[in-house]
């Protein structure tokens, strides 16, 4: 619970020494008053009593602990209740030993304690007010005469945890007043969590002793103050004066319905004041039924809608009253706050209007130009009281440019619905002359900068040289708005970085603590590998995450395989088949449960898309394009998370028109630069306004970057830009701020990323990865050359891999799986052809291992002789040490295995030339038909040994074609023979000679010469059997 601030106000002991309390036992209902802290109950702190009603401590309490409260007349007198300022029931308990003695527990929301004792002779209940003082001390109001001077400061006041005391005897009018003197940071973006100020610091109150509780308002500037009376009675008064901490629930979030809102009141920012007044009047309650203020603002019912605020009229003076409503509304209902002029008086909302309402919050039901008034009684502390009509007043919400002319310029395209970016040439170097007509009662800026207005049209003119023109137009109703870009495309650098602000990017990054240590420094988690990849750093033999033992979220799993895919990919390996795993088809499954309509909650359809278009899938994944149009709206919907908006521009990238790159470009100038305090300069989250931090600023400037726009171009001076910025936010051991207060150098990857992309110039992680057209032919390419040079495993799998690319090489995208098959193929053999990294997924003790295998292979000789077969014991110890290692993926950063399989291949195939050669030397001398099946396994041996046939020898080798030449040359003489009588051929042989003759032709050269030198009468025969 939120510690309790407050102030006690009067000097006691001069209080006491001077107006002496009259005690008279028989009179009191309590004797004394105790205090004791839970986590030391045997100390107690005796309160002082100012009266016979009141009683406070000056010790410092912890926010657990118990009141001892000791009546005077255990007979006479009973606690009957007792609570905070909070209105919350602390529990009591009457000693069964000493009946004088009450017990209240209480956990501390409040300064204040209620405690209500009952007589039981007359059954009357007075309540006594217990003060208690908290350690937190912070600003908050002060009071005021009704001259505006200060009667009590504020914590500032407190001297050593000593309270000051002060007598106020001569306040005018018998009246003091509250003055609050919170900085109002002016936010002009508002989300659901943040809501307009005036949510959260105008539902206060103040109440005296415990009566009625009055609202005031507490966001005042100095320069024209509002100030709250409190009436004082006669004696001493208690003056609290506290705040509502929670804002109201809306919409999808939270299951309430459309119009509802629902809220707590908890978590007060509490101050106290005990003023003692001896005056002889006492003032005479109010009569004022005016209003004072009127605040109002759309309703919002997804926790991610932004609240738009509206301009209100407020003359007290006449009781005019008006809202000013567009007539476009999203939801049928608005949020209206209203106060009367005087504290003091109450309003009241009509309960046919009112849909639900938290404090004195109201949603309000509407009808764009039908609801004329909203009928609000104002009851005066006198007990009069008057309806106030406010009146609501319905304007256009058109803010489109209906036509646009230049003069020294052409544009490209005309002015329609649709667009809002369009691209001009310049004629010369004469200014460009815009004459530009809106909406009707449309407002225009040019460059932030008014126009002249002639004719219904605005006209401005445009230096030759500026890379753009920027046209708001804000609608009649003062709230809906449309920003216009038009590029000048005779300048030409709109989407340019400079090369300061690259310069400026790569300083800021190499200062950082995370630059300097992380060169050979090993990545923790998949974030150390995307900060590695954007900073430009090398992965060789550097130790990496290990994907296998990522946790997988059970909520949101497609997040976590969308970061392993990319984190996979970054550092060279398939996210098709990675230890066995395909983590594709892992992250594809995730969107089944949502009926292939969404990968769920948290960003997960963004980060799922990071992962898929890394992996380049499309061709297995039929939804991808669905998924692509999800990501894109999500971009580009305003309601959106920052960050997570930001990455999706990042993966994104060019599937981003320019006309909506522009419209972000402006949203984030507009919505999310902060342009005003000390953290002017940084991109900040309606959600985070209260936590401006690096992160978001780093999604940001990510995301923009991606585009190819210079994030410095937002500014608001010279040393207040993104980059700019970031120098406030860091420290001098190199760590950046995570939040405004805080440091937390676990939160900079977001920074580090940014940083990395800007000062390169190249494209996001989040985008670059997926595999084009172009880098699938390269590959097919590179494998081409290097078919026949590798280990038969690996030429194996590299055929086959070239052989699946092949079939998809003509497709622009979705080859993602051919793709990383055929890259690591290539890898297993060369990994220099494809600049695979030299990451490991392992601890520093198996990298050892790794690279003791790797130097077991460089040892192994280049070439080899029988003489090898009778010792090979250091292939042996190579083999094991290769296949001994611990996972299967560590065998792929062995990055000489190739060279291991291929002195294995070289070994077998001695072997079996050894084999060959034993075979060749026991045959005959005179080759014969039955020597047929032994020629025949010895050639079929022999060129199995393909590339390895020159072991078995030149002299071997004549052997084998001599046999087999032979046995080719006595198999057609044989079949000649088994087919036909060949001097009895006659005409009805024609087939058979057909037959012989595509035999003898299928014979070499050789063997058909010799044919004809041998057996030339059997040759003659044919041929003249052929004629």
């Amino acid at each position: 619970m939120k510690k309790v601030k407050y102030l006690l106000l009067l000097l006691i002991c001069f209080f006491i020494g001077y107006f002496p309390i009259s005690v008279n036992a028989a009179q009191q209902a309590i004797d004394h008053v105790e205090l004791r802290e839970k986590s030391s109950s045997s100390t107690k702190y005796t309160c002082s009593a100012l009266d016979e009603k009141i009683f406070y401590t000056d010790e410092i309490t912890n926010s657990i602990g118990h009141l001892r409260i000791y009546l005077t007349d255990s007979d006479k007198y009973k606690v009957t209740s007792a609570y905070t300022n909070t209105k919350k029931a602390s529990k009591i308990v009457n000693n069964t030993e000493n009946p004088l003695l009450w017990k209240v527990d209480f956990s501390t929301s409040g300064s204040v304690f209620y405690i209500d004792i009952q007589n039981k002779e007359s059954l009357d209940t007075q309540t006594y007010i217990v003060v208690v003082k908290s350690i937190e001390k912070a600003t908050g109001p002060v009071l005021v005469d009704s001259s505006n001077n200060t009667i009590v400061g504020k914590n500032s006041d407190y001297q050593d945890g000593k309270s000051n005391i002060k007598k106020i005897d001569d306040c005018k009018d018998n009246e003091v007043y509250l003055k609050c003197e919170k900085v109002d940071p002016g936010y002009t973006v508002y989300s659901k969590e943040t809501g307009p100020r005036w949510i959260h610091t105008d539902d206060n109150y103040y109440r005296v002793n415990g009566s009625k509780e009055y609202q005031y308002d507490a966001t005042q500037k100095e320069e024209n103050p509002v100030l709250a009376p409190v009436q004082l009675k006669k004696g001493w008064n208690v003056i609290e004066a506290y705040s509502e901490g929670t804002l109201p629930d809306f919409g999808e979030a939270t299951g309430l319905k459309v119009g509802d809102l629902r809220g707590e009141r908890s978590g007060y920012s509490d101050y106290l004041w005990f003023i003692y007044y001896d005056g002889e009047k006492e003032a005479l309650p109010s009569d004022d039924t005016s209003l004072g203020k009127i605040r109002a603002v759309s309703y919002v019912n997804k926790y991610n809608e932004f609240f738009s605020g509206y301009s209100t009229q407020v003359d007290s003076k006449n009781d005019n009253y008006a809202i000013i409503l567009p007539k476009v509304l999203k939801y049928p209902y608005i949020l209206v706050q209203v106060s009367a002029k005087t504290s003091t008086s109450t309003v009241s909302m009509p309960s046919s209007m009112v849909k639900a309402s938290c404090g004195s919050i109201y949603s309000i039901k509407v009808e764009p130009e039908k609801t004329v008034a909203i009928p609000v009684t104002v009851t005066a502390a006198s007990g009069s009281s008057k309806v106030q009509n406010i009146e609501i007043k319905w304007l256009s919400s058109d803010a489109n440019i209906k036509e646009a002319n230049l003069t020294n310029g052409q544009l490209e395209k005309s002015i329609n619905s649709e667009e809002s970016a369009y691209f001009y040439t310049v004629s010369g170097q004469a200014d460009t002359i815009f004459k530009v007509k809106a909406s009707e009662g449309a407002s225009l800026t040019f460059n932030g900068e008014s126009a002249d207005l002639k004719d219904g049209y605005y006209i401005y003119n445009a230096p030759a040289d500026v890379s753009c023109v920027n046209v708001v137009v804000t609608a009649a109703d003062g709230v809906s708005k449309k920003t216009y870009t038009f590029v000048n495309n005779t300048v030409g650098t709109y989407f340019t970085v400079s090369d300061e602000t690259r310069k400026l990017a790569k300083e800021l990054l190499e200062k950082s603590k995370w630059y300097k240590e992380s060169a050979d420094s090993p990545t923790d988690r998949y974030w150390s590998v995307f900060m590695r990849a954007a900073a430009g750093l090398s992965f060789d033999n550097i130790q990496v995450f290990d994907v296998t033992k990522a946790s997988i979220d059970p909520t949101v799993p497609a997040k976590t395989y969308g970061a392993i895919i990319l984190d996979l990919v970054i550092t060279g390996e398939n996210p098709y088949d990675f230890n066995g795993t395909n983590y594709v088809e892992l992250l594809e499954k995730c969107s089944e449960p949502y009926g292939n309509q969404s990968f769920g909650p948290y960003g997960a359809d963004i980060w799922a898309y990071i992962g898929l278009k890394a992996a380049g899938a499309g061709k297995d994944y039929k939804y991808m394009d669905a998924l692509t149009t999800r990501v894109k709206n999500y971009a580009l919907d305003p309601t959106g998370y920052l960050e997570m908006r930001s990455w999706a521009w990042a993966a994104l990238g060019d599937e981003l028109t320019y006309d909506q790159k522009i419209s972000i470009i402006h949203e984030v100038d507009d919505t999310f630069f902060w342009k005003k305090g000390e953290d002017a300069g940084l991109f900040v989250a309606p959600e985070y306004q209260n936590c401006i931090n690096s992160n978001c600023h780093g999604c940001v400037m990510t995301g923009i970057n991606s585009m190819s726009y210079d994030i410095e171009n937002y500014k608001t001076d010279a040393t207040h830009s993104p980059l700019q910025s970031l120098y406030s936010r860091f420290y001098s051991d190199g760590v950046w701020l995570y939040r405004v207060g805080w440091k937390d150098g676990n939160d900079e990857k977001d920074v580090i990323i940014a940083l990395g992309e800007v000062a390169s110039g190249s494209s996001s992680i989040y985008g670059r990865y997926a595999p084009k057209n172009e880098d699938l032919n390269k590959l097919l390419s590179i494998a081409k050359d290097l078919l026949k040079t590798g280990s038969k495993v690996n030429n194996k799998a590299l055929q086959e891999a070239y052989d699946a690319a092949n079939l998809v090489k003509s497709e622009s995208t979705g080859f993602g799986k051919e793709y990383y098959s055929l890259y690591s193929a290539i890898a297993a053999i060369d990994p220099g052809k494809v600049s695979k990294p030299n990451a490991r997924m392992c601890s520093k003790a198996d990298g050892k291992k790794i690279d003791e295998v790797i130097e077991l292979i460089d040892n192994l000789k280049k070439e080899y002789t029988f003489e090898d077969l009778q010792n090979k014991d250091a292939y042996n110890e190579a083999l094991q040490a290769y296949n001994s290692l611990e996972k299967t993926y560590y065998k792929s950063y062995v990055t000489n295995s190739d060279k291991l399989f291929k002195v294995g291949d070289t070994l077998e195939a001695l072997e079996n030339a050894q084999k060959v050669i034993a075979m060749i030397e026991n045959l005959p001398e005179e080759i014969t038909l039955a020597d047929k099946e032994s020629v025949e396994e010895i050639k079929e041996k022999y060129d199995e040994l393909e590339e390895y046939k020159a072991y078995v020898g030149e002299e071997n080798a004549k052997k084998i074609a001599d046999a087999y030449s032979r046995i080719h040359i006595l198999s057609f003489i044989d079949a000649s023979n088994a087919l036909c009588d060949v001097d009895k051929i006659t005409l009805n042989d024609k087939e058979t000679v057909e037959k012989l003759k595509k035999e003898f032709e299928a014979l070499t050269k050789e063997e058909q010469d010799y044919l004809k030198e041998n057996n030339a009468d059997l040759v003659k025969k044919l041929e003249d059997a052929q004629a």
